[in-house]
């Protein structure tokens, strides 16, 4: 059995208009299942601690404007929203506690997980000890200030799927670009140029994923590099194949 740990946004407003935001239920719920499901161990942490909120709307499941099946059943249950209100911050986490770390996106970690030093530090220092560390969308930005043993950047020469330009421009403003931010630090964007389609990818201990869609996918790359945690990891690994190109 192995101990993920989640990491929320703290945030809940944007900037400027002040426009209520929080993590992407979805992009949390889902792969939270997927694990429980599994029979590992979850822990709900945040980037500041105590109380995380999600992101108005997100629980809803495509046009269709009903609550995901998963969003349901956590919010269902008294003892998983309690978990909400009591999250571990990030800088009480250590990383020797945990075999994986997992960051949902949504609109509020462009903001705080990047600017909070103890996020990129605990990143380096899972994946440096042969853990997996996973992000879905925007989650990406706790890969920005992580480092790897040489002191360059962790992304450097890996494959990243992250929440494109079109998409983030599509749901609302956005305070930069994370496909761009990557890529200054070295990233190899790899995308699905159908608009909010699933991507995911898995390049030796980071998972990474393009949208909500990609969540599911995310999660069972995360489980498979659990499960090769004994073993040799691949290199690369897709779901779906898709094609990689710089944004421009």
């Amino acid at each position: 059995m192995a101990r993920i740990l989640f990491v929320l946004t703290s945030r809940r407003e944007t900037g400027g208009n002040r426009t209520p935001t929080g993590f992407h239920w979805e992009e949390f719920v889902t792969p939270y299942w997927a694990f429980r499901d599994a029979g590992h161990e979850v822990v709900v942490g945040s980037v500041l601690g105590g109380e995380a909120t999600g992101l108005p709307g997100s629980e809803v499941d495509g046009p269709h404007g009903r609550i995901s099946r998963s969003v349901r059943r956590f919010q269902e249950r008294g003892q998983e929203m309690e978990l909400l209100q009591g999250t571990l911050p990030v800088v009480a986490a250590k990383a020797e506690d945990f075999d994986a770390l997992f960051f949902p996106g949504g609109v509020g970690p462009l903001w705080d997980l990047h600017e909070t030093p103890e996020v990129g530090a605990l990143v380096s220092a899972v994946l440096a000890k042969g853990g997996v560390v996973a992000t879905v969308s925007t989650g990406a930005a706790a890969l920005l200030t992580a480092l790897d043993a040489e002191g360059e950047p962790i992304v450097r020469r890996r494959r990243i799927s992250t929440a494109p330009d079109a998409e983030l421009s599509a749901v609302g403003p956005a305070p930069y670009s994370i496909e761009a931010a990557l890529v200054e630090r070295g990233a190899r964007i790899g995308r699905n140029e159908y608009m909010f389609r699933p991507h995911a990818l898995r390049d030796g201990g980071l998972v990474t994923g393009q949208n909500p869609a990609s969540a599911a996918p995310v999660a069972r790359l995360v489980l498979s590099a659990l499960a090769d945690m004994q073993g040799a990891q691949p290199t690369l690994e897709l779901v779906p194949p898709a094609l990689f190109r710089r944004p421009g």
